[in-house]
């Protein structure tokens, strides 16, 4: 409903209408279209006057839902095309601009901002409002309340051009405070709404970048890659190549093209990419994911333990800091089965947002699985997408007893190569146990345990029954298809001196 203090709307508009005709049946027409439309009788007074009639009709149809255009188009059904109809809708255009959201919009949202205001102080919302809308300095006791009032305000805000709306950026704000089931939501809204909205290409996804940064969550598709061989021969020198990805960019900066000899060398190189990729992001830089390209036999190397150290900072292993992942380098060279891996990557992206036990194959210790009978079970089943390896297996070119070129082939994208602390039988049970979730949080989830949290939301520290060393041993491939192309073009040449070790 529509309040306009001194200025009287209905007046205004019951002035404009009233140059059309005097006809009491036209106002009785007027009114049953209306009631048509909301399927309700609408209580207007009657006074037996064109002027009072229309006044009293205004004010009852502003009572609904975009009441006075709905009035409007009843009125079109007689006088379409007049200039009086045209001066009365740029009237209520004026006055009464259009809702940014629409009511299904709009209840979705609150819904959601309830649940959020289940985990967050509502206040705390609030304040989020108050910032975007310049009004710091009122008190949130304001709000009453009312999130539906909370998100009006935000809708009524002036829009600025090349300045994304308040409701878009608040809604992004709130979503990087929230847990991953309801930040997706909030994300999910917001796309949907920008996209039937037309807002300018880029808007939301710079929003989300920035609001997502601020609160230190991975941002976009932006990753360190860094792409380590070696030669069995040889096997303490070491190739590495490091790029800063960015899906939005054309060209990717080199950050190095070098050898290390011994693991020292290696992470101190390592360490100085990292350094300087976070210097150039500056403040996106928390959300930076970091994947390491490595050959099957280097796959479980521990480089989420290696250490960095960003200036003026403690040194700390990079697997705390940043989702750290691993792709086989052998699966650019395989681009005629990476049709396996886009199949079971769409089933994991369909079905992994809850845990289903035929997901993930857990193979214990001393379990070796024959390759032929391996490659046979997985040739056209769409799952396991995972497998857990209690007891990584090193990769050898042996075709009767190697089965991780099989779990490649199969386009295989997520395997957990737990290093240590599967041992016992109770430390497999905790980690089946942790495991046992959405898959497709389980980068994220990772990331935590390597940083001596258990993952939920809480930030509770590690049960004490847990291997302490679990937080730093757990190697995780996540072989995603997205970006293989991009890989392929700046990776797929030989490294300055040599090259990888092909041999099976």
């Amino acid at each position: 409903m529509t309040g306009f203090g001194a200025f009287d709307l209905y007046q205004e508009l019951a002035r404009i209408l009233g140059r059309l005709t005097d006809s009491t049946a036209w106002r009785d027409r007027l009114i049953h279209t209306v009631e048509e439309t909301y399927g309700v009788t609408l209580p207007v007074e009657r006074h037996g006057i064109k002027h009072w009639d229309l006044r009293s009709i205004a004010e009852v149809c502003d009572r609904y839902p975009d009441g006075l255009r709905v009035l409007l188009r009843a009125v079109g059904e007689d006088y379409e095309g007049t200039v009086v109809l045209a001066e009365a809708w740029q009237l209520v255009d004026q006055c009464c601009p259009v809702p940014l959201l629409t009511d299904v919009e709009r209840r979705d949202l609150c819904a959601l901002l309830l649940d959020a205001a289940a985990e967050t102080e509502l206040t705390t919302l609030s304040r989020y409002a108050f910032e975007l809308l310049g009004r710091a300095g009122e008190g949130d006791d304001s709000w009453n309340g009312r999130v539906e009032r909370l998100v009006r305000d935000l809708e009524d805000d002036v829009e600025v051009e090349g300045r994304a709306p308040a409701l878009m950026t608040f809604v992004e704000r709130v979503a990087a405070g929230e847990r991953p089931a309801l930040r997706k939501g909030l994300r999910q809204w917001n796309h949907q709404v920008a996209k039937r909205l037309d807002w300018p290409p880029g808007l939301l996804s710079a929003t989300r970048e920035r609001e997502a940064a601020a609160a230190g969550l991975p941002v976009g598709e932006r990753s360190l890659v860094v792409e380590i061989s070696s030669r069995r021969a040889a096997a303490a020198l070491f190739s590495i190549r490091a790029r800063l990805m960015d899906d939005r960019a054309r060209e990717f900066p080199v950050l190095c093209d070098a050898r290390a000899r011994g693991r020292d060398e290696l992470e101190a190189r390592v360490a100085a990419v990292h350094r300087e990729a976070i210097e150039r992001l500056g403040l996106l830089a928390p959300g930076l994911q970091v994947e390491f390209v490595l050959p099957l036999h280097l796959i479980w190397l521990d480089v989420d333990r290696f250490e960095v150290r960003p200036a003026g900072l403690s040194s700390r292993p990079i697997g705390e800091d940043h989702t750290v992942v691993v792709r086989p380098w052998e699966r650019l060279r395989l681009p005629h089965v990476n049709h396996h891996l886009r199949g079971r990557w769409r089933w994991l992206q369909s079905h992994g947002r809850e845990y289903q036990e035929a997901a993930v194959e857990w193979v214990d210790p001393g379990v070796v699985l024959e390759p032929r009978r391996l490659r046979r079970r997985l040739r056209h089943a769409r799952t396991p997408v995972c497998f857990v390896l209690f007891e990584p297996p090193r990769h050898t070119g042996d075709e009767a007893t190697d089965y991780l070129s099989v779990l490649l082939e199969a386009g295989i994208p997520a395997l957990v190569g737990v290093r240590s602390g599967g041992e016992t039988v109770a430390g497999r049970q905790e980690i089946r146990n942790f495991l046992r979730t959405a898959l497709t949080d389980l980068p994220e989830r990772v990331r935590l345990l390597r940083g001596g949290l258990r993952p939920g939301g809480s930030g509770e520290m590690l049960s004490v029954d847990l291997d302490v060393n679990l937080d730093v041993d757990l190697s995780l491939v996540w072989d995603s298809p997205d970006g293989l192309e991009e890989l392929r073009s700046v990776l797929l040449h030989p490294p300055i001196r040599g090259e990888h070790d092909r041999s099976v």
